[in-house]
């Protein structure tokens, strides 16, 4: 027994709701309502009202059911939809397309400062095997990374389409200016969060982590690269020093 009106187990709110598609349809199917158990734990019901005659007299038969776990993973659903919409509009964007060892490669336009061509780089000793050199940039001594050592990629020879990228990396504490070398550089192209797909887990040997998505462009695989991702913050350390 519950030893309460039903009328208390949900809000007042609803209750001229309930009245008023009594009056309108002279029953009430499967209206659902948000409650409250004594101890004052939400839950949901679906409610049924019908009008009969009991002993000569009008009155009101209704049932209820707890359509709780329901409701719960209906917002539950929400939620991740949400996050999905969340996901999607994070990826949307404009993206630099590059080459490396025969694969193309994006990275956001946000990160990217400017292009350079392939000017003189200076090796540092010590350093680690991705890093290529440094190079004066304005002044600015600009350490240049070679991510087909980072992805485990076909090094080849630099050509006169060889380029460096000039990024901005953000690990929030950490924060730094690098360049990528590019095989080539092909395009800037403004992608749809729709039109970006999971990174499988299967069919790449890059740690997935890297990467942001795949685009599929002109019958071709794209790699959408997280470049903030790319570089840990250790890696940055190791950089400055």
């Amino acid at each position: 027994m519950l030893k309460r009106k039903a009328t208390d187990l949900y809000d007042p709110a609803y209750r001229r709701a309930l009245s008023d598609e009594l009056s309108a349809k002279g029953h009430v199917g499967n209206h659902e309502v948000r409650g409250k158990k004594a101890d004052g734990t939400p839950f949901w019901l679906a409610l049924f009202i019908r009008p009969l005659k009991f002993s000569g007299k009008s009155c009101l038969l209704s049932a209820w059911h707890d359509i709780s776990q329901r409701k719960l993973a209906e917002e539950e659903i929400c939620k991740l939809r949400e996050q999905l919409d969340r996901e999607i509009r994070r990826r949307e964007g404009k993206y630099l397309f590059f080459k490396l060892a025969g694969e193309v490669y994006g990275i956001s336009i946000l990160n990217v400062r400017e292009i350079l061509g392939l000017p003189p780089v200076t090796p540092v000793p010590g350093t680690p095997d991705f890093i290529r050199g440094v190079v004066n940039l304005r002044g600015k001594v600009i350490p240049v990374t070679d991510i087909r050592i980072r992805f485990g990629l076909e090094v080849s020879a630099d050509t006169d389409r060889t380029c460096i990228i000039i990024v901005d990396i953000d690990k929030g504490s950490e924060c730094a200016r690098m360049g990528i070398l590019a095989d080539s550089v092909s395009e800037v192209l403004h992608v749809r969060g729709k039109g970006i797909e999971d990174t499988p887990a299967f069919g790449t040997n890059l740690n997935t982590d890297y990467i942001l998505g795949m685009l599929m462009k002109d019958g071709e695989i794209r790699v959408l690269l997280d470049i903030d991702q790319v570089f840990g913050a250790n890696d940055l350390a190791m950089i400055r020093q």
